[in-house]
This record gives C-alpha cells, sequence and structure tokens, in this order.
C-alpha cells in the first residue's frame, strides 16, 4: 500500500495474516499505522512486522513496545531473515 491511511482501509475490509510495515510512509507513518492496528478489535491480534532503512535501537525498541513481532532492517541480511522465518 502506498500510504498507512490505505494500509488500514485494506485492513479493515479483507483482514491480511500479517502486516509488512515500513516506518517512513506518506500521510502517517509505520508507527502509528501499528498503534491504529493494535487498538482495533478486529486487527490487533494480525502479527506487524516493521521493514526499515533506520537501524537505531531506539526505533527497533519503539515498534516493539506498540506490538511489532519483528524489526528487519534494510537492506536485508539474508542471515536475519532465514533466522526470523524458523521462529515462525
Amino acid at each position: 500500500m502506498p500510504t498507512g491511511k490505505l494500509a488500514l482501509q485494506a485492513a479493515r475490509r479483507d483482514p491480511p495474516d500479517l502486516i509488512l510495515l515500513d516506518i517512513n510512509m506518506p500521510d502517517m507513518n509505520g508507527y502509528e499505522v501499528c498503534e491504529h492496528l493494535k487498538s482495533d478489535e478486529n486487527l490487533k491480534g494480525i502479527p506487524v512486522i516493521f521493514i526499515s532503512a533506520l537501524t537505531e535501537q531506539l526505533d527497533k525498541v519503539k515498534a516493539f513496545a506498540i506490538g511489532a513481532v519483528d524489526y528487519l532492517t534494510k537492506p536485508f541480511q539474508m542471515e536475519e531473515y532465514t533466522l526470523g522465518s524458523k521462529r515462525t
């Protein structure tokens, strides 16, 4: 989805099994989208994985604090992806 608002509309219309979110998006950042998802009774159980070029520890901590189940940094490190996919 090109914007956070469109992502929320799509999730409400047809809830997915998993949501991948970037932090930097137009109109609403990924943190805000995640907060909206987690406050919605019908969507709060959907796992959210952040994918971002932001690599600071505070960015990751914030993502987990608002409900993310994982945080992947771009560019992807294949080892991270392989290990993370084995956890789920």
